[in-house]
């Protein structure tokens, strides 16, 4: 995937837009709902056009607005792709005294070149296996990555405001003094340390939000507005669904793994 500055920045659906969609009042909106889904078969031509417009006159421009629009790029392929570029970049540059390249020879250079890249093999041979892996779909049977998306993201921004709010209303210390009295046990973690996280509050990392995420509706459901209330309780009920530290039946467990794998 291209990464959050795609306009559809998602890498399991097509949730996003265009900078003045996302702005609006029903665009941003639409930010916070699924959207379609992406399949493996629409990826793979989205990789293939790109490696058609890296063949192009200022392929680079074009590519990088496809990667923007779609959020589509393939690292298994960048290398092809990058290949092709600079080789019609040096195909196409003027030089004094010398003829021009005509557009249709460098096509044919740049198609030859291409096939001297794949060495035989299909581009379908060079693209990200998984992609064409029966009975995968890379979008929704692989893991999305939780440290960036919820921990040092979501969890990380609310907590943000929400120590925003009880500084300026003068509750931190009636706050830390909460923290410092919770039952830790099942947190599975020693120690919340109340006065750093109060002290150190902008630069926390994931075992203080993987922590905080655990507790936070029971700190502060009378120092915040109920909205921030409920934005923990809705963030609560999400870490459960996304940690289980603990394996209870690990005699099933092992079975159902070696079935699967």
């Amino acid at each position: 995937h291209g990464g959050l500055r795609c306009n559809f920045f998602c890498r399991t659906c097509k949730v996003g837009g265009t900078t003045v969609d996302k702005k609006s009042d029903a665009g941003y909106c639409s930010i916070f709902k699924s959207a379609e889904l992406r399949t493996p078969e629409e990826m793979l031509a989205q990789v293939k056009e790109q490696v058609e417009l890296a063949k192009l006159p200022g392929g680079t421009t074009k590519i990088q607005s496809a990667v923007a629009s779609t959020g589509t790029r393939d690292a298994a392929t960048s290398a092809i792709i990058n290949r092709l570029l600079e080789l019609g970049k040096q195909l196409r540059k003027r030089e004094a005294r010398k003829p021009p390249i005509s557009e249709a020879d460098v096509r044919v250079q740049l198609e030859r070149e291409l096939e001297a890249v794949l060495n035989g093999y299909s581009l379908d041979d060079h693209i990200n296996p998984l992609l064409g892996m029966p009975s995968v779909n890379i979008y929704q049977d692989t893991p999305t990555e939780i440290l960036h998306t919820v921990l040092l993201s979501v969890i990380k921004y609310f907590w943000g405001q929400t120590v925003w709010i009880l500084d300026k209303n003068h509750l931190l210390n009636t706050f830390q003094m909460r923290l410092e009295s919770v039952n830790k046990e099942g947190l599975n973690s020693p120690t919340l340390g109340a006065e750093y996280i109060c002290r150190f509050k902008g630069g926390l990392i994931s075992k203080h939000f993987k922590s905080l995420a655990q507790v936070m509706p029971y700190l502060i459901y009378n120092l915040v507005p109920r909205s921030v209330l409920d934005g923990w309780t809705v963030i609560g009920k999400l870490v459960v669904l996304l940690w289980h530290t603990v394996i209870e039946n690990t005699e099933d467990y092992l079975v159902c793994r070696t079935l699967i794998f």
